[in-house]
């Protein structure tokens, strides 16, 4: 049934989307209060370029008879999870609580849930490939994103508001309780079926044969396809690592008000942008969608730009919730959750039809693979480039020119290459 897949597509979105908000969002909230130096802020962010060579164990994980494991996604996902769940516990002994605090610990911690979280993606996507009928894609995607975008609310609002009131300790070890339902759902239901998988594939033939096939079908259009993936979501990839340093270090709002504003309000918003993004991908298509994503992403990121130089620094005081300064931050976070649903909701269905059932995990982890790394050499340098904060978001909306001028040849490629 289409509402059951749909349940369980939020539910591995969720799973999804907690420990990477962890690595590159709660983390940096964490240094971002206790005044780390935004240089420091940026490098740390570089840990998701983990994510960029899930690639290289994708295979694996996506070829059917592992020896050691019964089943196929379910096992996978078990694993991974437990991992996952063991690091964020760990965060809850080793975070940093002042400026001289231990950081070793609490950045290798992070990097483990970066490994174990990548291999979960890579179960994930192969779910959602497995699950989802090509002209579904757009609905699979959007629970996904739907669920991803809660999980941000869960490591972003409720977190801050207990860090803030307990301590970071009690969030993170509230974070590894929550981690730890998450997937009860999927456990309950069928795994779906994989069309064309067999159990005497060899382990070299599962490791080339998904990149032949892919590339294959891309042809002489895989080098921009490849270009494209890496350039669309620089707006986001420049602007998330910074937006906390602005918010919490220059402008000093209070860690709780901001938690609530930021990703309360931010919720609906993403509920709303990742339902239009599937909405929009149904009515006018693929390629159309990601016209409109790549505007509204680049858009968006003008409201810290804004925000930066419209709001004067607060001094960590709880404000009135109408107050100009909390009116301006709900603003500029409904904006920005909004279009990221409809633009993560709109991106992942587009990878998604790029893969072939039979190589659903495999093939994007390797489409995803430019992507990953991008988003963390742009967290890595960062930090380096911020000096102005208005100038440095307007920057970060004119990243979004390649990716914008690249569609007109990414229709043809992408119509060609189609599974």
């Amino acid at each position: 049934m289409l509402s059951q897949r749909c349940l369980v597509m939020a539910a591995l979105g969720f799973a999804s989307g907690l420990p990477y908000t962890i690595v590159n969002d709660t983390s940096t909230a964490l240094l971002a209060e206790l005044k780390i130096d935004r240089k420091t802020i940026g490098l740390l962010g570089a840990i998701s370029t983990i994510y960029a060579f899930k690639f290289l164990w994708a295979p694996l994980v996506d070829a059917p008879g592992v020896p050691f494991l019964r089943g196929q996604r379910r096992p996978w996902l078990l694993l991974s999870q437990s991992f996952v769940y063991l690091a964020i516990a760990g965060l809850a002994f080793v975070a940093p609580t002042t400026f001289d605090g231990p950081r070793a610990a609490f950045a290798w911690l992070l990097v483990v849930m970066a490994i174990f979280s990548a291999t979960q993606d890579i179960v994930v996507n192969g779910w959602t490939v497995d699950a989802f009928p090509a002209r579904e894609l757009g609905i699979g995607s959007s629970m996904y994103v739907l669920g991803y975008r809660v999980a941000i609310v869960a490591a972003g609002a409720i977190a801050l508001v207990i860090a803030k009131r307990v301590g970071w300790p009690a969030a993170f070890a509230t974070l590894a309780a929550v981690m730890a339902c998450a997937p009860l759902l999927v456990f309950a239901v069928n795994e779906p079926h994989r069309d064309g998988a067999s159990s005497s594939e060899g382990a070299l033939r599962a490791f080339v044969e998904p990149a032949r096939e892919l590339l294959g079908r891309l042809g002489g259009a895989a080098i921009l396809l490849f270009v494209f993936i890496v350039v669309f979501r620089l707006p986001d990839q420049l602007a998330t690592p910074m937006q906390k340093p602005l918010l919490l270090d220059t402008l000093e709002y209070d860690l709780e008000q901001f938690g609530i504003a930021r990703n309360g309000i931010g919720l609906f918003a993403t509920i709303a942008g990742s339902l239009a993004g599937g909405v929009l991908v149904v009515r006018i298509g693929l390629v159309r969608s990601l016209v409109v994503a790549g505007i509204l992403q680049a858009v968006s990121n003008l409201g810290f730009a804004w925000i930066a130089s419209a709001v004067q620094p607060v001094g960590h005081q709880y404000l009135a919730w109408m107050s100009f300064p909390m009116l301006a931050l709900f603003g500029v976070s409904a904006i920005e959750s909004a279009c990221g649903g409809l633009v993560g909701t709109v991106f992942v269905a587009w990878l998604m039809s790029l893969c072939a059932p039979r190589f659903g995990a495999s093939q994007f982890a390797l489409l995803t693979a430019g992507f990953a790394l991008a988003n963390g050499l742009a967290s890595a340098v960062s930090g380096f480039i911020a000096d102005d904060w208005k100038t440095y978001f307007v920057i970060t909306a004119v990243a979004g020119a390649p990716g914008l001028l690249l569609l007109p040849f990414i229709a043809r490629s992408a119509r060609r290459a189609a599974p």
